[in-house]
């Protein structure tokens, strides 16, 4: 399943309060506020339950070793890349 980055709406939506800043709004604010409603960003999703063991790890360790993290980085990225996660997943680590 191919993903569309930045994903395009074919119908712009737009909810009550960006209209009613829309209203307010100055022309060059105007253009963003439809963009933004054309054009919606992937929120980003934050993995600290992912990350929160190796940077213990690497916080409780006064030798401060980078191997706890550079192991998670690979654990991270390679779900990334895994072709049998989620689209969710997928976006959640690609963020």
């Amino acid at each position: 399943m191919a993903i569309a980055f930045p994903p395009v709406r074919q119908a712009p939506r737009i909810s009550t309060n960006e209209l009613a800043l829309f209203m307010v709004s100055s022309d060059t604010a105007r253009v963003s506020i439809i963009r933004r409603a054309k054009n919606p960003q992937t929120p980003p999703i934050i993995r600290y339950r992912d990350a929160r063991a190796a940077i213990c790890q690497y916080l409780t360790d006064i030798r401060r070793p980078v191997n706890c993290l550079v192991t998670a980085e690979n654990m991270l990225s390679q779900r990334m890349d895994d072709p049998s996660e989620s689209v969710f997943a997928h976006l959640a680590g690609g963020s």
